[in-house]
């Protein structure tokens, strides 16, 4: 997505694993909500950590209300289900600054599979 940057975090938070630096590609969270019209619904979004050992604090799923709302589908720990939310709101509630986003793809031979049928 334009508009990435790339970033650098130390990660040390998992007890029994060695700290380990390392670069990640994230977009800055407003750069994400402008470009709503490249994203599908099941993309996964992981939410950038502010803490410097940590690498991301939640994730989801890209969804779509049916007035094309972007939302994300995620499980809320404080309300102890998976529920839609709207992802401004999220991202604002959260004061999240950088966001990582990846699209799964199907393997080949799934693909070869289902045209055969």
């Amino acid at each position: 997505m334009d508009g990435a940057v790339d970033m650098e975090k130390m990660v040390d938070s998992q007890k029994g694993l060695s700290k380990r630096r390392f670069a990640m590609r994230v977009i800055p969270s407003a750069i994400f909500l402008a470009h709503k019209a490249v994203l599908q619904s099941g993309d996964i979004v992981g939410f950038v950590s502010r803490r410097a050992n940590l690498d991301y604090f939640h994730a989801g799923f890209v969804a779509f209300a049916r007035d094309r709302t972007l939302l994300l589908r995620h499980a809320s720990e404080s309300r102890r289900r998976v529920l839609d939310e709207r992802m401004d709101r999220f991202l604002a509630a959260y004061r999240v600054r950088y966001v990582t986003l990846l699209r799964a793809e199907q393997p080949a031979a799934a693909v070869a599979v289902k045209k055969a049928i």
